[in-house]
């Protein structure tokens, strides 16, 4: 691993060398999770979960857990009207 230098802009920003960014497929809008030890900041590159495929997931899940259980699609209808109520 070779050691970049960089420097810190009078608007608080740091500018990632374009080495390291193409490396890690880095991209504009690419969120990070920032934290510190004593006199380290790290940056940490987070992955967004796509939201669809996390709906899709719990939606078979709970298809299946429904399926399992017997309960039915007018069950569920009953249930969400009923807490609807309170």
């Amino acid at each position: 691993m070779e050691t970049e230098f960089t420097k810190l802009s009078s608007r608080g920003q740091v500018v990632i060398p374009q080495e390291i960014r193409e490396d890690m497929g880095l991209k504009e809008g690419t969120p990070f999770a920032v934290s510190r030890r004593k006199n380290i900041v790290m940056l940490r590159a987070m992955e967004m979960p796509d939201m669809e495929k996390e709906l899709d997931k719990l939606f078979a899940w709970g298809r299946k857990y429904a399926k399992e259980k017997g309960i039915k699609p007018e069950d569920a209808q009953k249930a969400v009207d009923e807490y609807r109520k309170r």
